[in-house]
């Protein structure tokens, strides 16, 4: 029988994790193991696992090396422990299928059966009350990732911090031959898709890019930028930019969140000087 590790990352947001876990515990099928990597919470997450989820594998980081560091330890761990699947998530993620976690592993022997070698499959995810298709993005918000996509692609970058990690992961996924298909929706994301948003028009398109503070941006520049040059993506490259510049300016004069073009001018700067790790938390 195959062997599933669910991977949870969380910082600071112990309700949210409570609600996870015992979603995760609830499942028709439930992961074989679920492994917490917390780093590092202060408000009384590690307490609050171990008295009421003396089950679950927690992990304290005593470093802050954001969600892409915390990933890369989760999914290291469970490859190296030998699981056939990792199913990876943040806490914001309550899985709202009982049979969501069967769900996917059915839908992953079918593509199997069919020949098409599976790197991941993923939970489409009702946002606003619509089904949103985001494709390799979501790979990291409940995405089943198999254990011969991470022996030919590796484990996720862990320097990019915050943003991107997803991205970079799924697309090298791709590139070493596996295909990532989505599944039904299983869950709710409480993150991303939540926030309130801003709206910009390039080229006669219009995009909704949710608000985020200064030093998100910073990440989500930086990262995007380095993204989209690792792998000779230019017309994604020149979207980030310019995206970025419009964004700055709609923050500064709409929101009035001065601060938000230095981020984003030292988030162009330091993507195009490949500059990773941490540099606000």
């Amino acid at each position: 029988m195959e062997r599933v590790a669910a991977v949870v990352s969380t910082y600071n947001r112990k309700r949210m994790l409570r609600e996870c876990l015992k979603s995760l515990l609830k499942q028709t099928r439930p992961p074989d193991t679920v492994i917490v990597i917390d780093g590092p919470s202060t408000d009384g997450t590690n307490e609050m696992v171990k008295k009421e989820f003396p089950q679950v594998n927690y992990i304290r980081i005593y470093e802050n090396i954001g969600g892409a560091g915390q990933f890369y330890i989760g999914i290291k761990l469970a490859y190296n422990r030998g699981y056939n699947w990792i199913w990876v998530m943040d806490d914001d993620v309550i899985v709202v299928k009982r049979d969501g976690l069967e769900t996917l592993l059915k839908i992953a022997h079918k593509l199997r059966s069919a020949g098409i070698p599976v790197g991941a499959v993923i939970p489409l995810q009702p946002v606003h009350g619509k089904l949103v298709q985001v494709g390799s993005l979501s790979i990291f918000v409940g995405g089943l990732i198999s254990r011969n996509a991470i022996s030919k692609a590796g484990f996720p970058r862990h320097d990019f911090f915050i943003y991107y990690d997803d991205v970079e992961y799924s697309y090298r996924i791709m590139r070493a031959g596996f295909a990532i298909k989505h599944a039904p929706p299983i869950l709710e994301h409480r993150g991303w898709p939540q926030r309130k948003h801003l709206s910009i028009r390039i080229k006669g398109k219009e995009y909704r890019l949710p608000i985020l503070s200064g030093k998100r941006m910073y990440y989500l520049v930086r990262n995007g930028i380095i993204f989209a040059k690792s792998y000779s993506q230019i017309t994604l490259l020149l979207r980030i930019v310019v995206g970025a510049i419009i964004r700055a300016f709609q923050y500064a004069l709409i929101l009035r969140q001065l601060d938000v073009p230095f981020y984003v001018a030292r988030g162009i700067t330091e993507g195009f000087l490949n500059m990773t790790g941490r540099r606000f938390s």
